[in-house]
C-alpha cells in the first residue's frame, strides 16, 4: 500500500556548441546530454508491536501482540522529527489476557525523495575502424549522481511498543 508514487524522468540533449562551424567545439564541447529521474513515494505501512507477551499465547516464536490505540498515531509531516516519526502517546498497554484494539499497518513509515541526474557525451573514433559493421566505433563519457541532493533516505522505523513503566 503505498498511495502516493511520483515519477518524473528528463531527457536534454544541451544545444550549446552541437550545431558550431568549429569542428573542434562541435566535437569537443557540443553533444552533451544531461538526464534526470525524479522519485517520490509516500511511506509504506507499518504495524506497532509489543515487546513483551501480555495476551498469554506466545509459545515461542516471532508474534506481534498489538496495544490499545487510544487517539490518532501518525503525526503531520511537520511534527515528525528523527526521533518521533509517530505518536507513541497514542498507544497503552491493553488489560493483562486482552487483544489490544489496535490494527495491523496504522502507522505508515518514511518515504522517498531521490532525484539522480547523470551527463553523458559520446565521441566518434572515425580513425578506428569497427569489426567489419558498416558503423564506426564510439566512445562515451559517463557520469552518475545518485541521490544528487543527498536527500536522507530513512529505510525504517522501529515500531516496537514498550510500555513507559518497563522503560
Amino acid at each position: 500500500d503505498q498511495p502516493h508514487t511520483l515519477s518524473v524522468n528528463a531527457v536534454w540533449e544541451i544545444p550549446i556548441f552541437a550545431n558550431s562551424g568549429n569542428r573542434f567545439l562541435k566535437s569537443g564541447l557540443g553533444g552533451w546530454q544531461l538526464n534526470g529521474i525524479y522519485s517520490l513515494r509516500s511511506g509504506l505501512p507499518q504495524t506497532v508491536c509489543l515487546d513483551e507477551d501480555i495476551v498469554g499465547l506466545a509459545g515461542g516464536g516471532n508474534i506481534c501482540e498489538r496495544p490499545d490505540v487510544v487517539s490518532n498515531p501518525n503525526l503531520s509531516s511537520n511534527q515528525r522529527s528523527v526521533t518521533e516519526y509517530f505518536n507513541a502517546a497514542a498507544f497503552e498497554l491493553q488489560a493483562p489476557g486482552t487483544f489490544g484494539n489496535s490494527g495491523r499497518n496504522n502507522v505508515r513509515g518514511p518515504g522517498i525523495n531521490n532525484f539522480d541526474l547523470s551527463l553523458f557525451k559520446d565521441f566518434s573514433l572515425p580513425h578506428v575502424k569497427g569489426l567489419g559493421g558498416s558503423e564506426s566505433p564510439r566512445l562515451q563519457f559517463r557520469t552518475e549522481f545518485f541521490n544528487a541532493f543527498n536527500h536522507t533516505q530513512f529505510a525504517s522505523i522501529n515500531t516496537t511498543f514498550v510500555p513507559i513503566d518497563n522503560v
